[in-house]
């Protein structure tokens, strides 16, 4: 579970969200928002998992 804030729309229903120290990005279904406007005032939670191939490309290019 992180908090933090919705910075901005990135992509279909990718988003960039940052919890005040870093900044990465999110896949959240269109459904949740409803056509509701993306604004970085309200805090957020979110509650998900990590992609396996996301997480093991981000790890291979940090040792690197």
């Amino acid at each position: 579970m992180l908090r933090g804030h919705l910075l901005r729309k990135v992509g279909k229903e990718k988003y960039t969200f940052s919890d005040g120290t870093a900044e990465i990005r999110v896949d959240i279904d269109d459904k949740v928002f409803m056509n509701r406007k993306i604004d970085a005032r309200p805090q957020v939670e979110i509650r998900g998992e990590v992609e396996e191939t996301s997480w093991k490309a981000r790890k291979s290019m940090s040792m690197c």
